[in-house]
């Protein structure tokens, strides 16, 4: 299984199926359109200095911050161990770096590689201060690797960029769990015994025909738009080589 191709699964998606994408949105555009419909943004990333400069590269992260120690899955990594692994695994499905705290860890100079997009608005949580819930993320991963189906907590809306290869999405909303995937009344918790590719070979065809199931692949440069409120989605993601 760790060895099937995953490209076929996600790619040809139908048109009916495909994630809206805009080069980008004015706030007002955003506020009266489309802040509840999830979207692909193509073109605010690629002016964000950790990309334009190629400095959020995973070659150009591991020669700064190698002895830095990062969280993938419920360990931390020297990120240099991290990449080594990265780049010889053949894992079913590979160990995904997903830190909290990695602005912090390099002391802040991470922070000017990116900016809030501004068709989002204002940061509202930025009333509470530290108290604020976690808010920034890196994810980092070999191809195969990615996040099983959830529901994020909190109600929350939010953006993912690409900063180096490409991120397949789908999408469904809550009324209507995936096929192999079950989710607790309350939605609160959401269970897949599969790993991604397993799901993909055994469901993936029929998931496409769920009405509102939606799909697309998130590139290098670009942010897609995950919203909360009106349609939270139960959604999974995959990192493609």
């Amino acid at each position: 299984m760790s060895q099937i191709p995953l490209s076929p699964f996600v790619s040809n998606i139908p048109q009916r199926n495909q994630i809206l994408r805009l080069p980008d949105l004015t706030e007002d555009e955003f506020n009266t359109k489309y802040s509840s419909t999830p979207f692909i943004l193509t073109s605010p990333v690629k002016s964000w200095p950790g990309y334009r400069d190629g400095h959020w590269t995973y070659q150009s992260l591991e020669r700064k911050y190698g002895d830095v120690l990062f969280r993938a899955e419920s360990v931390d990594w020297r990120l240099s161990d991290y990449v080594a692994y990265m780049e010889n695994q053949t894992d079913e499905s590979p160990l995904y770096l997903f830190d909290r705290s990695f602005i912090s860890k390099t002391h802040g100079s991470m922070e000017s590689g990116f900016m809030p997009t501004f068709c989002f608005g204002r940061d509202f949580f930025e009333v509470l201060g530290a108290d604020r819930p976690d808010h920034q993320w890196l994810i980092l991963g070999p191809a195969r690797s990615g996040s099983t189906f959830h529901k994020d907590p909190n109600a929350t809306s939010a953006w993912n960029a690409v900063l180096q290869g490409e991120k397949y999405w789908i999408m469904f909303p809550p009324s209507i769990p995936p096929p192999g995937v079950f989710v607790s009344e309350d939605q609160s918790e959401v269970t897949s015994p599969l790993s991604i590719a397993e799901w993909l070979v055994g469901f993936h065809r029929a998931a496409r025909r769920i009405p509102g199931c939606i799909e697309g692949v998130c590139r290098a440069g670009e942010v897609l738009y995950v919203p909360s409120g009106k349609q939270p989605h139960l959604r999974a993601m995959c990192a493609r080589g």
